[in-house]
Formats: structure tokens, C-alpha cells, sequence
């Protein structure tokens, strides 16, 4: 499994008929996950395994607008819905690198944290490979 944590980046994310910047993005991370399928038969001395399938997942969190308790973007009807999500560790116009892959946003979950701040946490599912940019 593979972790990767944005610091001072931002998301994007891409529908076919709109582009919105997550606004007051806290933190991302991005999990990617890699099936194993052992391969040891009786009489071996050690274990064997073989690589299977490859998936990944994104957690976004942001604090709510302070002045309508809305999240940073609509997720009504996201959950049919593919988007382009992208996943940057730079602030906007500074040498932008980042990572980018198709999802569905699978939820939104709207709290408050020990700082008595709004929070909104996005979950994606990737359904492609997702790329360096």
C-alpha cells in the first residue's frame, strides 16, 4: 500500500460540464492499494506471492464555508457520476505537481473538530489508474 499526503495543495475536480477548486482544503491523502494472491504450494520453503489488481482511493478534507455551512462543492448527484479528480501538492500557480485520475465521489461528511470549525470530508473511488501531472 502506498500513502501519499498533500501539504499546501489543492483539488480539482472535473465533471463534463463544470471544473470547481475544493476551497479551504485542510489536507488529501491518497491510498493505493495492490491485491496479492499467494502462490505457495506443499513442501515449499518459503512463501510465494504473485501481484494481482491495483485500486485507489482519495480522502479530502476542508473546512465549510463560514458563511453558508456549505460544503466546498455540490456532491448531489455525484455518486453516478465520473470525475476528473485532481490532486496537487503545491499551492495553485507555484510549480504545480500533482496527481491526477477518474473517480466517483462516494460521499461527504459533514462535522466539527475540536477547534469548533465545519468540516467537510470527500471520499472518492478511483476508477482508473491515477497519473503524476
Amino acid at each position: 500500500m502506498a500513502l501519499v499526503h498533500g501539504k499546501d495543495g489543492f483539488v480539482v475536480v472535473n465533471g463534463t460540464d463544470y471544473e470547481e477548486i475544493i476551497l479551504n482544503v485542510q489536507r488529501w491523502s491518497l491510498t493505493v492499494n495492490h491485491n496479492i494472491v499467494e502462490t505457495t504450494s506443499m513442501g515449499d520453503d518459503w512463501k510465494t506471492y504473485l501481484t494481482g489488481l491495483q485500486d485507489w482511493g482519495a480522502v479530502v478534507e476542508c473546512l465549510a464555508n463560514s458563511d453558508s455551512m456549505e460544503p466546498g462543492f455540490d456532491t448531489n448527484g455525484l455518486g453516478h457520476k465520473e470525475v476528473s479528480l485532481q490532486l496537487y501538492l503545491t499551492p495553485a500557480g507555484e510549480g504545480i505537481y500533482g496527481l491526477v485520475g477518474d473517480a466517483i465521489c462516494t460521499g461527504a461528511m459533514i462535522g466539527s473538530n475540536l477547534d469548533n470549525a465545519a468540516t467537510v470530508v470527500y471520499t472518492f473511488q478511483g476508477v482508473d489508474q491515477m497519473q503524476w501531472s
